[in-house]
């Protein structure tokens, strides 16, 4: 799959996120509010983070981002679908989201699944109950081991 199904795929599995024209773009929105946009083409994807993280991206991989400006002031991130990393882009997606998504949003996300990651929900959800389920069964046997030793020294 390419980078933009991939980030578009990541982006509406957000709670409470739309895609919604904007102008010539796409936009991705959550309550009504723009967290990313997408030029034509599909090569590029606009993240609204704050300046230190716009920075601190562009220094690390200026083949993948770029500042966005409004005007002559940062605004965010262009990101070039192609050189970005899919876990860098699932963490700046998330951020420009959780900077306009309303609080209820966060929370249910939050309790959802681990940030960053570009997979389902549903395939994320089964690899945490899995995971539960493994903590559980090493948890039932740890109790039966205290039992059977309990046991043995009565």
């Amino acid at each position: 799959m390419g980078g933009y199904q991939r980030a578009r795929a990541f982006a509406l599995s957000l709670p409470g996120a739309s895609e919604e024209p904007h102008f010539d773009m796409s936009s991705f929105r959550v309550n009504g509010k723009i967290f990313a946009t997408v030029p034509p083409g599909e090569e590029y994807l606009h993240v609204f983070v704050d300046e230190t993280e716009a920075e601190a991206s562009v220094a690390e991989d200026p083949a993948a981002f770029a500042p966005l400006l409004w005007g002559k002031r940062p605004r965010g991130l262009r990101i070039n679908l192609a050189a970005a990393d899919d876990a860098r882009l699932a963490e700046l997606i998330e951020e420009s989201w959780r900077r306009k998504a309303p609080k209820r949003l966060l929370a249910e996300r939050d309790r959802e699944r681990a940030p960053g990651s570009l997979s389902p929900p549903a395939e994320q959800s089964r690899a945490e109950q899995s995971g539960a389920e493994q903590s559980r069964a090493e948890q039932s046997r740890a109790e039966q081991s205290r039992a059977e030793q309990s046991r043995g020294a009565d």
